[in-house]
């Protein structure tokens, strides 16, 4: 007895036909039919009378269906167990970041494979952006998150995967207002910002650049919680990411000088000759 027959018995229980069983079974009626009369004949019981209105159980056969119905339902469940065998991915993913780069997008990543691929390990190391590319060559990354800066190289893979935005902010009522926009007044202030290795460091010092010098005084910070600690407490003016600069305006910490780029590029990227990997094919699925 296979388990085909075990369907066909199934079927014509549940439907009471052997024409609307082969329908549901893609089977054509002669085969359902061979299917019963040889299980009847091994197991030495007679599972249906048939009647002009269809087919009906025995009592044999209706105290043998459940057993069937067990039997189909333990068969299915090994089929899905051994589907999911097959397809379950493990092994360890290592993801660099870059210094201040999208919690979002990586949170993203993070948990689309927890749920879909639970046999992934994940490892996070933080980064600057200018080791980014270098840790994907040397293997120390399989793929990484930076902000715009170095240009991807050729053997690299690149996808956007959001941007933001980075205002000059002062701490509430350190600044004459009039003064703002007044460069000379504002190189005298202390300046509180990233290293020259970061994102934002790097727009710090195009800024400073583009003036002609660089202001008396900077305090370098690369953690942005502590870069807004320190700004709103009155230390000095400094860059934040526009949606933490917001959310201090709005609290009343910090005053809005100038945004100084309104669009920074987050990429997610990962070696070419890698992209038929498949742990590198679960985090691309998972990121898009």
């Amino acid at each position: 007895m296979d388990i085909h027959q075990l369907k066909s018995f199934a079927s014509v229980a549940n439907e009471g036909s052997i024409r609307r069983a082969s329908e549901l079974l893609f089977l054509s009626q002669p085969a359902v039919s061979a299917h019963i009369k040889a299980m009847e004949e091994i197991l030495g019981v007679s599972l249906f009378e048939r009647t002009p209105s269809g087919m009906t159980l025995t009592e044999d056969g209706t105290r043998l269906l459940p057993k069937a119905q067990h039997t189909l339902q333990a068969h299915q469940r090994f089929l899905d167990e051994a589907k999911q065998i097959k397809n379950s991915l493990s092994g360890k993913l290592i993801i660099g970041v870059a210094a201040n780069t999208s919690s979002q997008a990586l949170g993203t990543l993070v948990s689309r494979l927890s749920e879909h691929y639970p046999d992934i390990q994940m490892d996070i190391l933080n980064a600057p952006s200018l080791d980014i590319q270098a840790g994907l060559i040397n293997g120390r990354f399989d793929v990484a998150f930076y902000n715009e800066g170095d240009i991807p190289r050729p053997e690299q893979n690149v996808i956007q995967v959001t941007q933001f935005g980075v205002d000059l902010v002062a701490p509430a009522g350190l600044l004459d207002h009039s003064k703002q926009q007044d460069w000379c007044y504002l190189a005298q202030q202390t300046w509180v910002i990233p290293s020259p290795s970061t994102c934002c460091g790097k727009l710090a010092e195009a800024l400073f650049q583009q003036q002609g010098s660089t202001p008396k005084q900077l305090i370098r910070v690369d953690d942005e919680k502590v870069l807004r600690t320190l700004i709103s407490g009155g230390v000095g003016v400094g860059l934040l990411h526009q949606d933490v600069a917001q959310e201090a305006r709005l609290k009343g910490e910090v005053e809005l000088i100038m945004t100084v780029k309104s669009a920074v590029p987050v990429y997610f990227t990962y070696l070419k000759n890698r992209a038929f990997e498949p742990i590198i094919q679960a985090a691309c699925s998972s990121i898009q």
